[in-house]
């Protein structure tokens, strides 16, 4: 059930009786229980708790339910920095390996697809003709509007050369 191909999920109908569920057990309990139960997913019951108002009560705050207070039996503690950690890198540019050199660009360089000032190319969204007008990424420009701009002068403000 993928939006791109226009197929979306169903939007589900809570019922009077499922509401009066939630409001008893969620103060109390996890949504993946209340999902598991109610026959929902975990975001719905997320979203419809926040529609009617629920939060969760001090008692599961509280509670190693809740995960907030679970510091020390969480296990990804093993695989945290530790305090005052130094990375390898730092202070690094760049690293360079041994046998690396060969592989990488040389000053001066450029790619195969480069295109010297005054090039033009069609461009691809709209069908216009596009010149390269200086050096460096997004330097394109519509010929039209450069031929308007040469006889007229600048484009005045909320008006658009087609």
């Amino acid at each position: 059930m993928t939006k791109s191909r226009n197929i979306n999920r169903p939007k589900r109908k809570w019922q009077p009786i499922e509401d009066v569920l939630l409001m008893a057990c969620y103060p109390y309990s996890t949504a993946t229980a209340l999902a598991k139960a109610l026959g929902a997913t975990k975001s719905a019951v997320y979203q419809r708790s926040r529609k009617l108002g629920l939060s969760k009560s001090e008692w599961f705050k509280q509670s190693t339910l809740s995960s907030r207070l679970r510091r020390e039996d969480a296990p990804s503690v093993a695989y945290r920095f530790p305090k005052g950690h130094v990375p390898a890198n730092k202070g690094k540019k760049g690293i360079s390996y041994p046998g690396m050199e060969a592989t990488q660009f040389k000053p001066g360089h450029k790619p195969g697809n480069y295109r010297p000032v005054g090039s033009t190319r069609i461009c691809s969204k709209d069908g216009y003709v596009l010149i390269k007008i200086e050096e460096g990424m997004f330097k394109w420009k519509a010929l039209h509007r450069i031929v308007w701009e040469r006889m007229n002068g600048a484009v005045p403000p909320g008006h658009v050369v087609y």
